[in-house]
């Protein structure tokens, strides 16, 4: 039985999880009532026009994950697939993520994740994921509208909440507040996870289109480094030697 002939059975058993999916307005691109105003083709057909504009910045990007611009994919319900499957789908969602990164001030790529968040709820699955790819931007109005529709799960998150709420862009000298505040440094621990990570899934060619990444680090952790003086602690340079280390191999 295939993947969607398996959900359409499954939803038969669990319609109102399925509608509950369906009724999440959430959106990048537009207000709830325009959002709501939408159907799925007509998101569908959002995901193609970003698709396209994607292929003129990287010729080959409509070869990475095809599969996820797949029409049939129209009928796919994510909250009724199994928790190894979802697994799997996270692998390939936040490794399009990554792809998509360097380019997340342009419309296109907006257009993608606006594809995601409708029909994959990568806003509510991969909300860490998400925020944390996107950090980069944390200055542009459109990184605030994004995290305003981020449903994060853990308590480490919460400091975000007022941000969240007014959908409104991260000044840096507040993420270098919190890069100090926190268990053990927990912000700065979570980004270079997060590089090592994207360091490993990437190929060479598409690990030196993330230099803005780098970029961004190299700022943060120097402003950081400046604002702490003679402050500066041995944990806290622990936890930046390994994203130096990084840096200078990439």
């Amino acid at each position: 039985m295939t993947s969607l002939s398996t959900q359409l059975k499954k939803l038969k058993k669990a319609p109102t999880r399925a509608l509950a999916v369906e009724r999440d307005y959430s959106s990048l691109l537009f207000n709830k009532k325009e959002a709501g105003s939408y159907d799925k083709d007509d998101f569908y057909k959002i995901g193609l026009a970003g698709l396209a504009g994607m292929k003129k910045l990287d010729d080959n990007f409509d070869t990475y994950l095809p599969e996820l611009f797949e029409k049939k994919l129209i009928k796919f319900n994510r909250a009724i697939i199994s928790k190894e499957e979802n697994t799997e789908f996270d692998q390939k969602i936040e490794k399009m993520l990554l792809l998509l990164s360097p380019y997340f001030h342009h419309q296109c790529c907006r257009e993608v994740l606006e594809w995601f968040i409708h029909k994959f709820q990568i806003h509510s699955y991969n909300a860490e994921a998400l925020f944390l790819t996107f950090l980069p931007f944390h200055s542009i109005n459109s990184f605030g509208r994004l995290l305003h529709i981020l449903k994060f799960n853990s308590p480490d998150m919460n400091w975000l909440e007022e941000y969240q709420k007014d959908a409104a862009p991260i000044p840096l000298n507040i993420l270098c507040r919190f890069c100090q505040s926190g268990r053990d440094y927990w912000l700065i621990t979570c980004l270079n996870k997060f590089v090592v990570n994207f360091v490993e899934i990437l190929e060479e060619k598409h690990i030196n289109n993330m230099q803005h990444y780098f970029t961004f680090l190299a700022s943060l952790y120097g402003n950081l480094i400046e604002n702490r003086g003679s402050t500066i602690d041995d944990q806290l340079i622990s936890r930046l030697i390994p994203f130096i280390g990084i840096s200078l191999k990439a």
